[in-house]
Formats: C-alpha cells, sequence, structure tokens
C-alpha cells in the first residue's frame, strides 16, 4: 500500500475517533461540583486526536505531506489493530467501566505491538499492564479527584 494512501486512511480513522471520544466525554460530564468531571480529561484528549489526526489529513490532501514509498502488509494490519483496540475500549467503557477496559485495551495493545514471544514476554505485558491502569486510577481518581467511569460491574 502506497504510505500516502495509508497515512490518509489512518489520520480519516483518528479523526473520527477523535470526535466519538468527544461526543462520549461531553455526555460524561466535563464538570462536577467545581471539580473536573469524567469527561474533563478525555474531551481534552480528544480535542488533540482530532485536531491532530485532521491537520494531518489536510496536509496530506493538499499535497503537502513529502511520503513516498510503501508500506508493508505486517505494518498496515498492526497499525488497524491498534485502531481497533483503541475504538473498542472507547465502546467498552460505558458497559464495563474503566478498569476492566483499560486492562483489555493495554493487554491487546502490547500483544498486538509486540516484537517478542514467549512466556517471559507475557509476565512482562501482564506486569505493565497492571501498573499502568493502576497509575490511571492512583493520578485521576485520587491525585486529580476525577471520578473514572464504571460499568456494571462498579468499578
Amino acid at each position: 500500500m502506497p504510505l500516502k494512501l495509508a497515512d490518509e486512511i489512518f489520520a480519516a480513522l483518528l479523526l473520527v475517533v477523535g470526535l466519538v471520544v468527544l461526543v462520549m466525554s461531553w455526555n460524561y460530564g466535563l464538570m462536577s461540583e467545581g471539580t473536573p468531571g469524567t469527561g474533563f480529561f478525555p474531551f481534552f484528549a480528544g480535542l488533540v486526536i482530532t485536531g491532530g489526526s485532521g491537520a494531518t489529513l489536510a496536509r496530506s490532501l493538499r499535497g503537502r505531506a513529502a511520503l513516498e514509498g510503501r508500506i508493508g502488509r505486517n505494518e498496515v494490519l498492526i497499525n488497524a489493530g491498534l485502531v481497533v483496540a483503541f475504538i473498542v475500549f472507547l465502546f467498552a467503557v460505558p458497559v464495563l467501566g474503566f478498569t476492566p477496559a483499560a486492562l483489555l485495551m493495554t493487554l491487546a495493545v502490547g500483544w498486538i505491538s509486540r516484537d517478542q514471544r514467549g512466556l517471559a514476554f507475557a509476565a512482562k505485558l501482564l506486569a505493565t499492564t497492571v501498573l499502568v491502569v493502576a497509575g490511571c486510577h492512583v493520578l485521576f481518581g485520587t491525585v486529580l479527584g476525577a471520578p473514572l467511569p464504571t460499568g456494571f460491574f462498579g468499578f
């Protein structure tokens, strides 16, 4: 696949993902009793995703991107898998809650983008996943006092 086409497709997908993040975070609420609400940080992440991908797509469509060459099938599949994992995460959060959805997404991203195999890699991936999700809980839930979305599991 030509690199320019892959860049445009990926930017368009991320633009849609950014818009979905904006809408979903707005529905969660940006503020709650004078403090950041559940949707506050995702809203600004959605702005960054939308702005960056929109600018990338516009630059490429105007012919200002100097991308030449081709991208391999494996790289296309890895990038597509990462986008799908993020989209599944977005729709899993309202149902499962942040914690289970983040655990699944972090595991999926690590597995999709892996360059290693074996039990040692699986152990590192599991440990990293637990540390990342726990770190998000500490940062957003405790330090910043932002409520994290909960699903039918209650966490």
